[in-house]
């Protein structure tokens, strides 16, 4: 299972590179911030202008919600601290996708930077994309928001790799379950992140049960933070 994951991963990778090829990165631009773990500041022609990673929702380093913020928290700086370390003082590439801006006024963007590792060619340097390294890293989950899902099955993907690998958020469960995996029928609304529906999830055994993971990919209630 693990090693059809990688290679579905790595060909989607070479299509996305294809496909992306065939139109325009914009950049570099020099990142002056890391405003939070999928936002940062960048510079271009002199103006600052905030970036939003696509695809991809993070843990968050506060959550007014007392029960919410206390899953998250710990996630949320580990994960901002990772950013931090990939971007800060460093210039990246930014491909746009149908809607380039939110109603915040972010752009919204695939963010690609030159590593020595990277599997994507970026006028002939190697590149990583940033929004699949936090997936990979397990500090990120996917977020669907049409129109801008040209590279969702990627990050999909990304976070199935580091669920199944156990990497950050996806750590092997080190305190008990709220619910009965086999107990009552369980739906979204009764976790209140997506990292203990996901433990839940996997708990209940095949077949989904409890009806979680609506489109079948593997990740349950992905609309939770």
């Amino acid at each position: 299972m693990l090693k059809t994951t990688r290679t579905l991963i790595a060909t989607l990778a070479l299509f996305a590179l294809a496909f992306s090829s065939a139109l325009d990165v914009f950049g570099p631009v020099p990142v002056t911030r890391v405003v939070d773990v999928d936002t940062f500041i960048v510079l271009i022609d002199g103006h600052e202008e905030r970036v939003r990673m696509l695809n991809i929702d993070t843990p968050e380093t506060v959550h007014p919600d007392e029960a919410r913020n206390a899953a998250a928290g710990e996630w949320g700086s580990r994960a901002s601290a990772y950013t931090k370390e990939l971007l800060e003082g460093k210039s990246v590439y930014l491909w746009f996708d149908v809607e380039q801006r939110d109603h915040y006024r972010r752009l919204l963007a695939i963010v690609y930077l030159q590593h020595p590792h990277g599997t994507y060619d970026i006028l002939g340097q190697p590149h990583v994309m940033v929004n699949e390294q936090l997936a990979l890293a397990g500090l990120a989950t996917p977020m669907v928001i049409p129109p801008n899902v040209t590279y969702i099955d990627q990050i999909r993907l990304a976070v199935r790799d580091a669920q199944l690998n156990k990497r950050g958020m996806w750590h092997a469960h080190t305190g008990t379950l709220r619910y009965d995996p086999h107990g009552p029928d369980r739906n979204c609304s009764d976790f209140p992140t997506q990292l203990e529906a996901q433990e839940f999830y996997e708990a209940a055994g095949p077949g989904d049960p409890h009806r979680l993971d609506a489109d079948g990919n593997g990740i349950a209630c992905e609309s939770l933070p």
